[in-house]
């Protein structure tokens, strides 16, 4: 599961060779940096200058907020405890239900293609498909299965 989930980087890599820089101390740092976020950002940015600036820019930041948090949890996870109990552990669904947001809702524009509100609408019906999914298994699967199962919405939109 380790290998499959990180072969991606093999791919991103390749996508953002030339932003690494030409020095090995540059690109082994440019290297550290390559994760999911800066790589997109990156390849989001038309112009050559660009997309170097949001690469560098994203991974560092995500680098020093990614420590700083590292530690703050640490120092925090001690003195708070159960994380629980402060309903911390639904901070991930409802971070996900942020970042599917934008792609259910209907578009904006009244002029819109009538393809964007189709993939509106498609959308609309897999997270509806995968909710009721997760939904009806949660009480009889353990915790995490559910969800994971609600993968199969995707299958079904594609059917």
């Amino acid at each position: 599961a380790g290998l499959l989930l990180n072969a991606r980087h093999l791919p991103f890599g390749l996508a953002v060779a030339d932003l690494l820089g030409k020095r090995w101390p540059t690109r082994l740092l440019g290297a550290h940096l390559m994760v999911d976020e800066s790589v997109a950002f990156a390849l989001s940015q038309r112009e050559p200058a660009r997309r170097r600036a949001a690469y560098w820019l994203c991974g560092g930041m995500l680098f020093v907020g990614w420590n700083t948090g590292v530690v703050l949890g640490g120092w925090a996870g001690r003195v708070v405890g159960s994380s629980e109990s402060l309903g911390l552990d639904a901070a991930f669904p409802a971070c996900m239900v942020a970042l599917l947001l934008p792609s259910l809702l209907p578009p904006r524009n009244q002029d819109a293609e009538a393809g964007a509100r189709e993939r509106a609408a498609k959308a609309r019906k897999v997270a509806l498909v995968g909710a009721l999914i997760a939904l009806v298994l949660t009480p009889w699967l353990p915790m995490g299965l559910p969800v994971i199962l609600s993968i199969l919405a995707v299958g079904v939109a594609l059917r």
